[in-house]
Formats: structure tokens, C-alpha cells, sequence
């Protein structure tokens, strides 16, 4: 049990010991200088014409005023004074000789109130906080001693380091270098070092640059763009130091370009480069943006990172990339170049390479659930292994043609087309750019989970399926079919586009052709779409009628019997026509154009049979008339010819022949009584009747048979004749008889 207390408070103190200064509170009893003040030596503090000497440790000094002097700090060699700092206040201040550390090591803390220039400043173990800010030329971390560690810790405050054109060296860290809280420290290089070196003190395996919660660095350079003859960089890692970037912490870096071989690095580093939360990375270089010995993780993260010349990344060990982390790189060779490997999971990497491969590795490249985009140069593949190239669960968008050793769930597009492997749910928001296809074949699918939107500026083909859990935002519609009724439905989106195809139609039924009667319309064969609602002459609908086009309309009526028929004055019978209209469609009769009355006929069925009465055709004049039917599907027509009434022609009686009289047989009177019958008696010569000469019947019109009795005064006329001439031959019969006897 003793020796678990004794465990535990080694390791309490252990821990105290690497803490900053800051930790600690600052020291009661404050004593106030006005450093451009009169000369004065007193036990706290010295004034005379060259200097500022400090003399107690564990008070607060506040400082005002403007000296050109320079302030000394006097340390100690007793490792029982390790603890022990000065504290100073600087309170619009401004120190153009600096504060130096005189003779031994020491420990500072710098409180910041207001803007303050301090030329030079430098400790053993510094801590720097408060919201005020510091400008310097020379801001450094002294290498360790035997008994004092090196340590920094800025805090909330602001500082700028301006390094000098004359400066022979760039400012350096050492020991555990800490930023915090809402710090914000820019150095800008205006010579040929870096503008930072962290991590100088060889065999300190202390050394390590921490970022956290919303704290800034900035390596930069007066003209990155302006040639140094030497390797120029913005933030150079020592030794065992390790970048670790937490939270929202940001670190800027730029390289220098060079006349020479040797071009400036943005980060250069031998040790793992890490990026964690929501920090930032951004990294440009003349040579790799980011280079280091070990590793580079970010886990969550953001690195931005352009090479000229070099990488945009590149690792010796391994680049993973992974949780959410989002990184865009670019160079001149690889942009992403992990020699072990390269791992890539729940992120999303954009990689662009002018003269290589955009993403590669010497060993294994793994992408796992992640947006890629790799733009090679032209020829190279997009994303390159030695040994194993795998793709699980990723939207990967190449440049290249090359085929990843194993895919899975995966859509993959080399060049401007790419298709989808298995399942696939989308690791995040996509966008599939203009001119690009993508195919989503029969037995693969793509998801939108929720949350996520899937934006398609290119064409996608879907035969497999399509989920939305999300949204999907068509700029670029594409699949379906137009109707002559409703738009092409996207295959993607589910949602209508496009124009209406007239010339596809849905339900296109024929019907056929039906001829016109006097009884009904009829109609052409034509097609009609419900759809559309249009009638067609073909069945490929693409020739368009009207309704009114398909009817064909009903016959006109005629007249089937009774055509030319004759009347002839006097008669006393009916004269018979039939229109084949329909009875029930009956209108009028019209004679030459004027109704005649319904008294003056009468109609039936059978078709429709008018019979005018005699009554009525004998008041018409002699010669042609036009008959008209009327019904409702129109007018049956026909000529009627009234004749005049026949007249007998007396036929001249013939001539007897002439004969002697006969002559009077002289017999001899008879003595008897004057009864006796005379012997003789004259024959009287019979007068003949002339005989009517009939007039020759009209020959039978096989077109138009009588259907009425305008026959029938000849047949009478004929029969009398007839009945005239047996009376005549009966009565001479007769006399011949009487003669005979």
C-alpha cells in the first residue's frame, strides 16, 4: 500500500513539474516600473544607462513606459531554485533592447495588457498569457539545462514575431510547447531560416508542439514566392517533436521558394504529424506542403496542403486519414504519398497531382467508407498501390483507368464514367458533375441516407434501384419516358421532366371503318389515345385528325320506286314513290320546290312511301315536275311528268264501194191477202262506229314500274271497243239469221 502512495505521488509531481508556469498563481506583492524612468538601484530593481536588471523572483513586476535599454534577468545554478520564475505584467510597454536571460536559466511568465513591443524575449520555461498582445523579432524557448527543462505555454494571448532581415537564425522551441485558449501566434520569416524551428535541443525527447481549443499559429513568410538560396521553411519539427493539433486549433505553414536545389517545405517534420477535432492544417511548400519522417493522422480534422514542386503530403510511414477528417491536397508529384501505406476511412479526400498519380502508396491503399476525388495527370492512374488497392462503401471519382484489386458497395467513376458495385449507401454528400454518367446496373443500388444529398449535375442510368432517405437534387434529369400525356419520370429523383412525346402514346385504340347509311353516319378506320385525347389516321399516331375528321356523313336519301313516274289528267287513282329514308326521319313532300299540304297525300312505312292523290295531280299543269322527299338525313328527288288527258281522233269512215242498186226482183204480187209477208225486203246497210285508234301503251320502264293506274283508260277504252264490236257482229248475226229464215 505504501509503495501504490508512493506510486501515485511521484506521478502527481512528475506532472506538476512538465506543467507551464501559468498553472501557478502569480505572486501577491506587485512592483511597478516605469522602465523609461530616472536611474534608481533599490532591492527589487536596478536602473542606469544601459539596462533594466530584474532582482526578485517570485514577485510581479508591472511594466509602463519606453526604454531603448534592454531587461535582464539574472537566473540561478541551484537546482533548489527551479521553481521559482519572475513574473512580469506588461502594460503598454515597450522594451526595444528586449528581456535577455542572464547568466543561468530561468522562468518566466509574461502577463500581456494591452499592446506591447518587446524586441527580443527569451526563457528557459516561458508562459505568456493575458489578452493583450506582444510584437517581437525574436520570441524563444532556450534549450535545457541539467536541472531546468524547457517548456512553453501561451495562453489567450496575441503575439507577433516579425524575425529580422539581419537575424543569423530563425527563432526556436524547445521542451513541450503549448498553445491554448484563444492564443494567436504569427512568426514571419523576412530572412533565409524558417520562420520556427521546434524541437532544436538534440537527445531532448521532451520536445512536442501542442495546439488546443481555438489557439492559432502562423509560419509564414514576408514573399513565399521570392527565391532564397536556401531551404526555406515555415515550420521545421525536430527530433522527437510531435505536432498535435485538438479541437479547433489552426496552424498555417508556408515554405519559400528557392534559387538553388532545395525548395522550403510548408511543415517539415521526423516525427508523427497529428490533426484531431475540428483543427486545421494549411500547408503550402515549394517542396512537400507537409513532410515528415513518421506519420500523418487526422482524425476529424481539415488539412488543406499545395506543393510546387513536391507532395502535397507526404509520410515516410503511413497518411490515415479517418473520422469525418476532410483533406484536399496538391502537388507536382503524388499529392498524397504514404510510403508504408495510405488509409482512408469516414473521410473525405480531394487529391490533384499535375505530373503523377494523385494518390499513392509503396505498399497498401485502403479506402473505406469515404469520398475520394483523384485527379491525375494525364496518363497516370488516379489512385495507385505496389501491393493492394481496396474500395469498400466509397464514392471514389478518377481521372485514371485503373481498377482497385477489390470493390465492394462502392460506385467508382474513371474519367466521365463509373458504375456502382453492389450496394452502395453514400458516405456523405455527393455531387456527380456535368458530363459525367453514372450506372447503376440491374442488381446493384444506391442509397441516400438521411441527412445526406445526392446531387446529380450529370446523367445517371438506373436499372438497379434507388433509395432516398435523404435528398436527391436533379440539375440533370435523366431516364424515364415521356408520353403524350405526362412526363419522362427521373430515374433518380422520381420526379417528372422533360417535354411531353406526342408521338408516344399510352392507349392508343383503333377503330374501324363503318360505311354511311341513309339511316346512320359512319366513320374511317382511325385510332384514338385516351390519353392525349387525339385522334389518329395511322396507328403510329403520329398523323393527327379531328373528331369531325373520322365521321363520314349519312347518305342522302333516294328514290327507289316510282322514279320518272307520269300522271296523266283525269286520272283517278294514286301515284306511288318510296325514298328509301327512314320513315320515322320523314319531313315533307315538296312539287317544285313547294311544300304541298299532308291532305294532298298520304306516307307509310316501308321506308317511307308517299302516294299522292289524285286529287291533288290532276290540278297539276301538264309537263315535268321536280317530286322531292324530305326526311331528316335529306331529299329523295324525282321527275314527274303530268300528261294531258287522252282525246279520241274520229277515224274517217270507209268508202263503200259502189254497187248497183239491186234491183227489185219483179214478182208477180201474190193474189192472197195483203198480210202476206213481202218477199222481198230491203237489207239496211249497217253504218260502222268508227273505231277509236288507241294510243300505243307506254313500253314498261323496267326502272320504273307503275305502281299506280295510269293504264287504266286505255284498258277500259279497250274493253269498250271490245264490248262495241260483239254488239255490232251479234246484231248482224242476227239479220243474217232473220234474212236466212
Amino acid at each position: 500500500m505504501k509503495k501504490r502512495i508512493f506510486s501515485v505521488a511521484l506521478a502527481i509531481c512528475l506532472v506538476l513539474g512538465l506543467m507551464p508556469m501559468s498553472v501557478f498563481a502569480d505572486p501577491a506583492e506587485v512592483i511597478q516600473i516605469d522602465v523609461g524612468g530616472a536611474n534608481v538601484d533599490n532591492e527589487n530593481y536596478l536602473i542606469d544607462d544601459s539596462r533594466i536588471i530584474l532582482r526578485k523572483r517570485d514577485v510581479t513586476y508591472e511594466l509602463t513606459g519606453t526604454t531603448d535599454k534592454n531587461i535582464s534577468l539574472w537566473g540561478s545554478n541551484d537546482a533548489a531554485d527551479i521553481d521559482q520564475a519572475f513574473y512580469i505584467r506588461a502594460n503598454g510597454v515597450t522594451v526595444n533592447g528586449g528581456i535577455l536571460v542572464q547568466n543561468s536559466p530561468v522562468k518566466m511568465v509574461l502577463e500581456l495588457a494591452g499592446e506591447n513591443t518587446i524586441s527580443k524575449l527569451s526563457a528557459n520555461d516561458l508562459t505568456i498569457k493575458g489578452a493583450g498582445t506582444l510584437y517581437a523579432t525574436a520570441l524563444n524557448v532556450t534549450q535545457k539545462t541539467t536541472y531546468m527543462p524547457s517548456a512553453l505555454h501561451i495562453t489567450d494571448a496575441t503575439v507577433v514575431v516579425n524575425t529580422l532581415t539581419s537575424a543569423g537564425d530563425s527563432c526556436e522551441w524547445n521542451g513541450p510547447c503549448v498553445l491554448d485558449g484563444s492564443a494567436s501566434v504569427k512568426f514571419i520569416s523576412n530572412n533565409n531560416y524558417a520562420a520556427l524551428k521546434v524541437g532544436v535541443k538534440s537527445g531532448d525527447t521532451t520536445h512536442s508542439l501542442t495546439l488546443r481549443d481555438s489557439a492559432k499559429l502562423y509560419c509564414l513568410q514576408t514573399d513565399a514566392s521570392n527565391p532564397a538560396d536556401y531551404s526555406v521553411s515555415g515550420l521545421e519539427l525536430y527530433g522527437s517533436t510531435v505536432l498535435h493539433l485538438q479541437d479547433s486549433s489552426y496552424l498555417e505553414a508556408e515554405g519559400r521558394d528557392t534559387t538553388g536545389s532545395y525548395p522550403g517545405y510548408g511543415i517539415v517534420s521526423q516525427k508523427d504529424i497529428i490533426v484531431e477535432g475540428s483543427a486545421k492544417i494549411k500547408a503550402t511548400g515549394y517542396d512537400a506542403a507537409i513532410s515528415t519522417g513518421g506519420s500523418v493522422k487526422v482524425s476529424g480534422g481539415t488539412v488543406e496542403v499545395k506543393s510546387e514542386y513536391s507532395n502535397g503530403i507526404y509520410a515516410d510511414a503511413s497518411v490515415e486519414i479517418t473520422n469525418g477528417a476532410n483533406v484536399t491536397a496538391a502537388g507536382s508529384w503524388p499529392a498524397i504519398f504514404g510510403s508504408g501505406s495510405v488509409s482512408i476511412s469516414n473521410s473525405t479526400v480531394d487529391a490533384t497531382s499535375t505530373n503523377d498519380t494523385a494518390i499513392f502508396s509503396r505498399g497498401d491503399v485502403t479506402i473505406e467508407n469515404s469520398r475520394i476525388k483523384a485527379n491525375a495527370a494525364d496518363g497516370n492512374d488516379g489512385i495507385g498501390a505496389n501491393n493492394s488497392y481496396t474500395v469498400s462503401g466509397s464514392w471514389v471519382e478518377s481521372t485514371g483507368s485503373e481498377t482497385p484489386n477489390t470493390i465492394t458497395n462502392s460506385a467508382y467513376l474513371n474519367g466521365n464514367s463509373g458504375k456502382v458495385t453492389g450496394d452502395l449507401t453514400l458516405p456523405g454528400s455527393v455531387t456527380l458533375p456535368e458530363g459525367k454518367t453514372l450506372d447503376i446496373p440491374e442488381g446493384a443500388s444506391l442509397t441516400v441516407g438521411g441527412g445526406n444529398t445526392f446531387t446529380n449535375n450529370g446523367a445517371v442510368s438506373v436499372n438497379g434501384t434507388v433509395t432516398n432517405n435523404g435528398t436527391v437534387v436533379c440539375n440533370s434529369h435523366s431516364g424515364g419516358k415521356a408520353t403524350c400525356k405526362d412526363q419522362a419520370i427521373c430515374d433518380l429523383c422520381k420526379e417528372p421532366y422533360g417535354d411531353l412525346d406526342t408521338k408516344n402514346h399510352t392507349d392508343l385504340v383503333k377503330t374501324d371503318a363503318v360505311d354511311a347509311t341513309v339511316e346512320h353516319t359512319g366513320n374511317i378506320a382511325y385510332w384514338y389515345c385516351s390519353g392525349c385525347e387525339k385522334y389518329f389516321a395511322d396507328e403510329q399516331g403520329e398523323n393527327e385528325i379531328t373528331k369531325e375528321d373520322t365521321v363520314l356523313p349519312q347518305l342522302a336519301p333516294e328514290i327507289t320506286e316510282g322514279m320518272n313516274g307520269k300522271w296523266t289528267l283525269g286520272g283517278k287513282d294514286t301515284l306511288r314513290f318510296v325514298s328509301n329514308a327512314p320513315y320515322a326521319d320523314f319531313k315533307s313532300v315538296s312539287v317544285d320546290g313547294t311544300v304541298i299540304g299532308a291532305e294532298n297525300y298520304t306516307v307509310s312505312e316501308g321506308s317511307t312511301v308517299v302516294e299522292l292523290k289524285s286529287e291533288f295531280l290532276n290540278t297539276l299543269a301538264t309537263g315535268e315536275h321536280m317530286l322531292t322527299v324530305s326526311s331528316t338525313a335529306g331529299d329523295a328527288k324525282t321527275q314527274l311528268t303530268v300528261l294531258a288527258a287522252p282525246t279520241a281522233t274520229p277515224t274517217a269512215a270507209p268508202s263503200a264501194s259502189p254497187t248497183a242498186a239491186p234491183t227489185a226482183t219483179p214478182t208477180v204480187k201474190p193474189t192472197a191477202a195483203p198480210s202476206a209477208r213481202p218477199t222481198a225486203v230491203p237489207t239496211a246497210t249497217p253504218t260502222v262506229k268508227p273505231t277509236a285508234t288507241p294510243t300505243p301503251a307506254p313500253k314498261a320502264d323496267p326502272n320504273n314500274p307503275k305502281t299506280g293506274s295510269s293504264n287504266l283508260p286505255v284498258i277500259f277504252g279497250s274493253a269498250a271497243l271490245v264490248l262495241s264490236g260483239g254488239a255490232l257482229a251479234a246484231v248482224l248475226i242476227y239479220k243474217k239469221k232473220r234474212h236466212e229464215k
